[in-house]
Formats: structure tokens, C-alpha cells, sequence
């Protein structure tokens, strides 16, 4: 799964993904574009401080690696970003929703980063919001990012939901209780 990265001036590493700021510092970078790679004759006319440039671009591009598109993440997103759609034109209710199962390091969290990533640009962009125009609290927020283990409970879900947007909870929690959080 990949990092938050560091967007502040200071060098400080980016809260963790599964918490509002996090979520925010990873949908707000826009994905890496590929830099151009020298030929070897190119490489050789230039400077040494254009070559520098030049290995300093690959390495970031290198080290923000995007997930190689593979068919069956291509065929997630296609059909969970439809699902998406459909379920933001939706009257209020319950509605359809996505879960990938499968075996560990086959890139079910990064498509849904991805997907995730991606929807919460079109939101935005569809809105008129810009990158920081989430950080107010009375913002609508398409996307929560929360991890989840093998028997999860629908109230451990709820929890998770409610601490990733920083909730406070009483004490005592029961399902009625974190489940009216969760929808604050």
C-alpha cells in the first residue's frame, strides 16, 4: 500500500492515509506524469547539473510509482467507478457497495486507492473545489479511507468511520450509538 507523502515545507512525514488529513494530502497530489528519458547521445550533450535534474525527476517518478494496470484492476475500477455514479445520483438509503476479496499483495488496496484517489478528483473538480477546499468541516468528503481486518463487525466498521473523521465517541460505545456517529 502505498504512503502518504510529505506535502509540507518543513519535511514532516503526512499523517496516515487512513485519517482525514492523510486521505486529503494523497486525493489532493495529482498522479506522477512520466518524465522524458534521455537517449544515450542526449545524455551526453548535456550538462552535469541537467543530468542531475534529469535523475531527480526519474527517481521521484521511480520511487510515486503508479500500480501497473493489470485487467482485473482495470475491470474493478471500471465497474465500482459506475457503481460510484450510480450510487452518488442515488436518493438516501442503503446502497450498492464494493468489496474485493483475495489474497494478500495482489493490489486490492492500491485499485482502491486508485479508484478512491480518482473519484474524489472528479468530485471536487465536478463541484468547483479546489485541493484544499475539503480541509472545512462542512465540505462534503466523497471518500473514507479505512482499513479493515477479517471479521470485522458492522460496529467495528462504524468505529473506524467515526475515528477517521476525528468523532468524538462517549466511553460506553453500542451499535446504535456509533452507527448515529458515523452518519454526523
Amino acid at each position: 500500500m502505498a504512503a502518504a507523502k510529505s506535502t509540507s515545507n518543513r519535511g514532516l512525514p503526512a499523517p496516515p492515509i487512513t485519517t482525514f488529513e492523510g486521505w486529503h494530502t494523497y486525493a489532493s497530489e495529482p498522479e506522477l506524469k512520466k518524465p522524458n528519458v534521455p537517449t544515450p547521445a542526449e545524455w551526453a550533450t548535456m550538462s552535469a547539473a541537467t543530468q542531475r535534474k534529469s535523475k531527480k525527476e526519474r527517481q521521484i517518478w521511480h520511487s510515486g510509482f503508479p500500480p501497473v494496470k493489470i485487467a482485473a484492476q482495470v475491470r474493478i475500477i471500471r465497474s465500482a467507478a459506475r457503481l460510484a455514479i450510480l450510487n452518488y445520483r442515488a436518493p438516501p438509503g442503503a446502497r450498492l457497495g464494493v468489496a474485493i476479496d483475495g489474497l494478500g499483495t495482489l493490489g486490492k488496496s492500491t485499485t482502491m486507492m486508485v479508484l478512491g484517489r480518482r473519484y474524489e478528483q472528479a468530485v471536487r473538480k465536478g463541484l468547483g473545489l479546489g485541493p484544499s477546499d475539503n480541509l472545512d468541516e462542512n465540505i462534503f468528503i466523497p471518500v473514507v479511507y479505512v482499513t479493515i481486518t477479517t471479521g470485522t463487525t458492522i460496529k467495528r466498521f462504524n468505529e473506524l468511520v467515526v475515528d477517521y473523521y476525528a468523532i468524538p465517541d462517549p466511553k460506553k460505545k453500542t451499535s446504535r450509538m456509533t452507527a448515529t456517529n458515523a452518519r454526523v
